[in-house]
């Protein structure tokens, strides 16, 4: 994966679509995903952002602080008591961009 697996262009189009898996007993569509679309150099690009756009903004942000996608559920409880105004929450979060501490440590 690159550094730009998670950038998506100012002109893209954002769709939600249903998906079949890869299950040959499962006949259902499952979604709706959210997906990037954007053209470049005349070849179409299509990007998987996730269930919401919320997720996607998350997932950039713990792979910015270099954050395994396994530990990706304890950030997004982290980052939420941030956004809630916890004071703890928000330096923790802030060491972790500094790479002070790691997230492992918070849920011992």
């Amino acid at each position: 994966m690159n550094d730009n697996n998670l950038e998506i262009p100012s002109n893209a189009t954002i769709r939600q679509e249903y998906v079949k898996c890869g299950n040959p007993d499962c006949q259902k569509s499952h979604g709706p995903y959210f997906y990037a679309y954007w053209k470049q150099d005349k070849k179409l690009n299509k990007r998987y952002i996730g269930k919401n756009l919320e997720d996607f903004r998350l997932r950039k942000i713990a792979k910015e602080i270099k954050l395994k996608p396994s530990l990706l559920i304890k950030f997004k409880f982290i980052e939420q008591q941030a956004s809630k105004g916890n004071a703890l929450a928000k330096q923790y979060l802030e060491k972790l961009r500094n790479e002070e501490v790691s997230i492992d440590w918070a849920h011992r």
